[in-house]
């Protein structure tokens, strides 16, 4: 689960904060891959439809990420929570492919990649929503 927090500074003082759960791509996996990539869609229907890095900052954006599964080596519940700020968000960018497909169905991943990312060309249309346009 993704949550997406936008601060509200109260007349008493202090923050009160906002929660948006994020629409993910699935939200439930019955094999987790090696390298999972969580991916929201910004369309008219997100809370980050027309975010630009100017007002994630002036609302103090805050990501909550959550994510609960099963080892199946062990049987045992896994889970982490991760909080990403609005200074980790990248406009423009994606994350490069780290998979290698070998023939036959073999895949291999490199790690040293995880983080990597790389420009992605946007075409503003005309209502006002930017696709990538490499995902054409």
């Amino acid at each position: 689960m993704v949550r997406h927090r936008l601060p509200i500074t109260r007349l008493e003082g202090g923050d009160f904060r906002y929660f948006y759960v994020l629409k993910l791509h699935f939200d439930r996996l019955t094999v987790f891959p090696a390298a999972l990539t969580l991916r929201h869609t910004i369309d008219e229907t997100s809370p980050l439809f027309g975010a630009t890095p100017e007002s994630l900052e002036s609302s103090r954006v805050l990501f909550v990420v959550s994510v609960v599964g099963i080892d199946p080596v062990i049987a045992a519940a896994v889970q982490t929570q991760k909080d990403y700020s609005w200074r980790d968000v990248r406009f423009g960018e994606r994350f490069v492919e780290i998979y290698t497909e070998h023939g036959g169905g073999r895949l291999t991943v490199d790690y040293g990649r995880l983080h990597d990312t790389e420009q992605v060309e946007f075409a503003v249309h005309g209502n006002g929503c930017d696709e990538s346009s490499s995902d054409k």
